[in-house]
């Protein structure tokens, strides 16, 4: 015997009746749990988002993730700012920050670059190895 399916599911949740292709009850409860956990997920990610582009420092943070050239640009920006500012008998203290920021992406841009460059260099002996025992299999 076939088994049909209904046009109608009810919710477990609130008790109202619902169309059988809709993913949620109008009280907020998901029929799929699959859809449920992918929602969730995309959610989590947003907020970490947001959280990430709105918190205090969000600025500097992404200064910080330019690398090289970025931080050596900082840290000129930085000397230049301070410098005009004490030839005018001010003495501001953002660019001492900017200056720290610039220093510690150039910091973070050497070693990254130097992460590279080690797994460039050792990905070329895993080719060699490969073409080695493709050549003592045939």
């Amino acid at each position: 015997m076939e088994e049909t399916k209904s046009a109608f599911v009810d919710c477990p949740f609130c008790g109202k009746t619902n169309p059988s292709d809709r993913i949620t009850c109008s009280c907020g409860y998901f029929f799929d749990k699959q859809a449920y956990e992918e929602k969730q997920e995309i959610e989590d990610q947003i907020a970490v988002e947001q959280y990430e582009n709105n918190s205090e420092f969000a600025f500097e943070k992404n200064l910080s993730k330019t690398g090289i050239i970025g931080g050596l640009g900082i840290i000129a920006l930085a000397i230049i700012w301070l410098v005009v500012g004490l030839a005018a008998d001010r003495l501001f203290f953002y660019p001492i920050i900017l200056l720290i920021v610039g220093i510690f992406a150039l910091i973070k841009g050497v070693f990254d670059n130097a992460g590279r460059r080690k797994i460039i260099k050792s990905k070329e002996p895993k080719k060699d190895l490969q073409y080695q025992t493709r050549k003592i299999i045939e």
